[in-house]
């Protein structure tokens, strides 16, 4: 996707270029064969495209499998959270909450 997307960039810069015919103006271009990644505490690692392109595969990843832990970790922190809600309402002897 992001190749398709930096070809249809390119084309449509060589197409603005060529209609106007900005053929001599001095560009000095950055080396784009290579992009900086972000990989967190302000730290950023320079990638070819492929290179940042699995790294943000993996990082997807991790994410995907940090999600899925805290989603369990919620669910398992409210069914306890119930229970001793539960406790307390038979300790107390007060009525169900939909029995008033």
């Amino acid at each position: 996707m992001l190749e398709r997307f930096l070809s249809v960039l390119k084309l449509f810069f060589l197409f603005i270029l060529g209609y106007w015919g900005f053929d001599f103006l001095p560009v000095n271009r950055p080396d784009t064969r290579r992009i900086f990644v972000d990989i967190g505490l302000g730290f950023h690692v320079e990638f070819t495209w492929s290179e940042a392109l699995n790294y943000i595969a993996r990082r997807e990843e991790k994410l995907a499998r940090q999600i899925e832990d805290y989603t369990r970790l919620i669910a398992s922190i409210k069914a306890q959270i119930k229970m001793v809600c539960e406790g307390i309402r038979e300790l107390l002897q007060l009525p169900e909450e939909g029995s008033y």
